[in-house]
């Protein structure tokens, strides 16, 4: 199983799709919003990249921490191994 080495590449990961996802969530005035492996693949995918692969390997290399917070959204990490998060604004 590769790992992501890198605890600073993966906290940018996490931090970009957390503010991507608070984008989305404010623009369908949701404040707290459920997002799943099709979302995700969709939302990171773009041009076939390899986004759900890179997440996976972000949210496993901080495997003792499920919730990550910032001054205007909160991420909760429901299952690391699908993943399904769910995000809040704050």
């Amino acid at each position: 199983m590769p790992k992501m080495f890198s605890k600073q590449s993966a906290f940018k990961t996490i931090l970009t799709l957390g503010d991507t996802l608070a984008t989305i969530a404010s623009e369908k005035n949701l404040q707290q919003m459920t997002v799943g492996v099709g979302e995700l693949r969709r939302l990171l995918n773009n041009g076939e990249r390899r986004g759900k692969s890179i997440l996976s390997l972000a949210l496993q290399r901080f495997a003792a921490s499920n919730i990550f917070q910032t001054s205007s959204w909160v991420l909760e990490v429901v299952d690391v191994k699908k993943p399904i998060l769910i995000i809040r604004r704050r």
